[in-house]
């Protein structure tokens, strides 16, 4: 009989944390502590801010770094954190590369020394920190000792590194932290509205300022990196994302597997008239190795077709050079279908299934979906080059033109960092 009662007392509690405490009770009590904690700092002379980098791709602060730091009333710190679910070689390569980009900028950063077998620094013991950026609302993505439920009793922010195309709720809208954070600097009025629908706490810490990435697009190429720069060569970029198999937490959406020897012979065909840049998703290393008709050794010969060969490139960092330089793009990512289009230049959605990707797509991401070019078979990705790219012929350029000015363009007529700075201020020193 106490047994009885004991399992019915257990599955009376799981029940309540998982319906009651941890979607209701858990975040108003978040809130209130951050609440209190914004009273305190709105005393406070010089408020510490830190973010969180995980790699250079998905950094988005930049502006606002830069913002910020000419304001004596903020001081900042930068901890390296490279993503916790990629493979060690990936975390070293995604380090080298924030350490080269941080110092090219000017920002000092408190390093992590992974390769000498190091833990990350523990952020307390550097600084006390009152307003901190993640660069994505999950739990698992970095090292636990700069997990956002460390830090609950002051202000969380997200600035997403990538243009939400899905509406699904729980991975883009109604996880713990988006629940949690102090503030959610969002792209567009449509996020908004679906956080209010989706999240418990119906959105009221989201603030729309556009999408990060523009402050960067709308400013001149400081680099070329192209490996060809005959401009008589065309330069397309394929970009494959890493969800090759389903299992991995998302859906699949990646066509990588079927287009892998496909682009390698393409690559190959025109190289007198075409040079490939292959971006692959910074996971997709980590999911090839994990792959039983990949591994290791069969993943790095194919990373090393591409970074060796006279006519095509491997890019892996960051990538609005790559993108300014270019005259097309082949993909299958969910950000890259908005990136792109910033620049209105010829695009390909490279999975057959479009369908599937726009049946949890919200209404810009349908509408995004509607300015690419599709494609049904290999075919199609060498019309697309014959006809397009190299002939010219673009009839979908007028629509991007239109999408542009109706979806991507930032509020008030200023730049993305500069909405997230004037809302900081406004904010914090009232």
């Amino acid at each position: 009989m106490i047994g009885i009662i004991s399992k019915i007392y257990t599955g009376l509690q799981w029940r309540f944390n998982q319906w009651i405490y941890y979607p209701y009770i858990r975040p108003h009590i978040i809130a209130f502590k951050q609440w209190r904690y914004l009273k305190y700092l709105r005393k406070k002379d010089v408020i510490n801010v830190v973010f969180f980098p995980m790699n250079v791709a998905m950094w988005k602060c930049q502006h606002l770094y830069d913002l910020l730091k000419q304001d004596n009333r903020f001081r900042l710190y930068v901890f390296l954190a490279p993503a916790r679910p990629y493979s060690y070689e990936d975390r070293c390569a995604d380090l080298q590369a924030m350490r080269a980009y941080f110092t090219q900028h000017n920002v000092p950063y408190v390093d992590f020394e992974l390769e000498k077998g190091k833990e990350p620094v523990d952020v307390y013991s550097i600084v006390n920190p009152d307003i901190l950026f993640h660069a994505q609302p999950y739990e698992s993505t970095i090292d636990e000792c700069y997990s956002f439920m460390h830090f609950t009793d002051r202000l969380l922010c997200h600035v997403p590194y990538g243009f939400y195309a899905t509406n699904v709720h729980f991975y883009n809208y109604n996880s713990l932290f988006n629940n949690v954070a102090w503030r959610l600097y969002y792209p567009t009025d449509e996020t908004k509205n679906l956080a209010r629908r989706y999240l418990y706490n119906h959105g009221r810490n989201v603030v729309v300022v556009g999408y990060p990435s523009i402050d960067d697009y709308v400013l001149p190429a400081i680099t070329n990196p192209w490996k060809i720069k005959d401009k008589n060569i065309k330069r397309i970029i394929w970009a494959p994302h890493f969800t090759i198999l389903k299992g991995l937490g998302f859906s699949q959406r990646s066509n990588f597997l079927n287009m892998a020897g496909f682009m390698q012979q393409l690559a190959m065909e025109y190289s007198d008239k075409v040079t490939i840049a292959f971006k692959p998703h910074p996971r997709l290393y980590t999911e090839l190795v994990k792959h039983l008709d990949w591994g290791e050794e069969r993943t790095n010969e194919y990373y090393d077709f591409w970074r060796n060969s006279p006519t095509s490139q491997l890019e892996t960092g960051d990538f609005v050079d790559l993108f300014k330089g270019s005259d097309a793009m082949i993909h299958d990512s969910a950000s890259f279908i908005f990136d792109y289009l910033y620049f209105n230049k010829p695009v390909m959605y490279d999975n057959p299934d479009i369908e599937g990707a726009k049946a949890t797509a919200n209404e810009t991401g349908k509408a995004a979906y509607d300015v690419h070019y599709t494609v049904s078979c290999n075919d199609d990705i060498k019309r697309f080059i014959d006809d397009v790219v190299l002939a010219g012929n673009d009839p979908l350029k007028p629509k991007r033109e239109e999408y542009y000015k109706q979806y991507l363009l930032p509020p008030n007529g200023k730049t993305v960092a500069q909405n997230i700075y004037d809302d900081l201020v406004k904010s914090l020193f009232k």
